[in-house]
């Protein structure tokens, strides 16, 4: 019998390394209110299906360059189906494609299309359950489009623009970013990991702020953390963010969870989630309770999960908030990460 190939993703260059990675997610949505209900196999968008390369080199001991391709593959998605599944087109996007270089005193500078300064700036949390129900609310659950409010365009919670990015070293657990986006805007994000003595507790802290034109007309900015006892698993995690249009609507969202992980079994850490948060703009809201249980399947690189949500709330018609039906949902799905 033939030896398999172990040599893996090989680079046309014999001073740079290549590597392939990705990720599937999909799930299968129930969804249900008083007049209409509907089961669904979607893409998980909350942390949707994609893949990419990376290529590393280095110049000296102390700096690298780095470049990255990645691409979305959008099937029927999440956050674009109702009822009847519309809304959802097969699609392929490039997410980014971009070149770092990386000095481990000086901090990297990055130089294409990617994540903005600050786009982590509302996902900080010890939960790790986001792509099970997560900062974008219910509209990021894609039922009764229109209808429902969630997150709406909060860059605050992650953006990708062509932009000129940099970012320091971690120093003492603290991180700062900034980069100019374009069409002329900016922002800019920081980082807090903890204490470096710190051992019983442990603490993570995002806020970032985006200016995303010239004028400053329409911004963003948001805040996120976690607090964790790392000898239980418990941990109480929460996010906060806003956004002008610069028209007089402001969006805006908020988001709390407890949660507790821990090893039940010997494939993986169990994850157990409980959360509230509202989501709305200057006329309507939403509001949304979620359960979630995750199970981690290290030896596969696979997490399983399952949670239900109910959320109610009202969306405007003709200026005017008009009450809605409430959801229930339950999703389960895996994500299996490579």
């Amino acid at each position: 019998m033939a030896k398999p190939d172990t040599k893996g993703l090989v680079s046309g260059s014999a001073t740079v390394k290549v590597s392939l990675y990705g990720r599937l997610n999909q799930m299968v949505r129930f969804a249900s209110t008083e007049d209409e209900s509907a089961l669904q196999a979607l893409d998980n968008t909350h942390s949707g299906s994609r893949f990419g390369i990376n290529a590393s080199g280095s110049v000296d001991k102390d700096t690298t360059v780095a470049a990255k391709i990645e691409v979305g593959l959008n099937g029927p998605n999440r956050a674009g189906s109702d009822f009847d599944n519309s809304g959802a087109p097969h699609s392929i996007s490039t997410r980014i494609t971009q070149v770092n270089l990386t000095n481990k005193n000086l901090g990297t500078i990055s130089v294409g299309h990617g994540w903005i300064a600050g786009s982590g700036a509302m996902v900080a949390s010890f939960a790790g359950t986001g792509h099970v129900f997560g900062i974008w609310g219910p509209d990021g659950d894609g039922i009764m489009q229109g209808k429902r409010h969630g997150a709406g365009s909060i860059r605050a919670f992650g953006t990708r623009r062509a932009r000129l990015y940099y970012a320091t070293p971690n120093l003492m657990g603290v991180s700062l970013e900034a980069s100019y986006n374009q069409g002329d805007g900016w922002s800019a994000g920081a980082s807090f990991s903890g204490f470096p003595a710190m051992k019983d507790v442990s603490i993570v802290v995002n806020a970032g702020y985006h200016s995303l034109d010239e004028d400053g007309n329409e911004t963003s900015y948001g805040v996120s953390g976690g607090v964790k006892h790392n000898a239980s698993g418990f941990s109480v995690n929460g996010s906060y963010g806003t956004h002008d249009n610069g028209d007089g609507t402001e969006l805006n969202g908020w988001m709390i969870d407890a949660a507790w992980s821990g090893k039940v079994m010997k494939a993986g850490s169990t994850t157990l989630s409980f959360g509230y948060g509202q989501w709305g703009d200057t006329i309507s809201e939403s509001t949304r309770y979620h359960f979630i249980a995750n199970q981690n399947v290290a030896a596969a690189a696979t997490d399983l999960y399952v949670g239900a949500a109910h959320d109610t709330g009202d969306y405007t018609d003709e200026g005017v908030a008009v009450d809605r039906d409430g959801v229930f949902l339950i999703v389960a799905g895996a994500l299996l990460k490579f």
